[in-house]
């Protein structure tokens, strides 16, 4: 049986969220891509944001990972 969490979960890897979520926290420590999972079970339309805006930095200006990390942890 399976629960709502792991629903939402699952339907999360089946679309592109996850793979922003995979490429934003590459070379993060693990709790960053926890807490991105967590926020997109919560509100899929906010980790969507959040995933499209560092990702929207890191191409433009080439953010460093450590501010990348900080945003995330603020932005969550």
């Amino acid at each position: 049986m399976t629960t709502k969490r792991q629903a939402l979960s699952t339907k999360v890897l089946h679309d592109g969220l996850s793979e922003k979520i995979n490429f934003i926290s590459q070379y993060q420590k693990a709790f960053i891509k926890k807490g991105l999972l967590r926020l997109a079970d919560e509100s899929r339309e906010n980790a969507e944001m959040v995933c499209d805006y560092v990702i929207s930095e890191q191409t433009e200006i080439n953010i460093k990972e450590s501010t990348k990390e900080g945003k995330i942890k603020c932005l969550q």
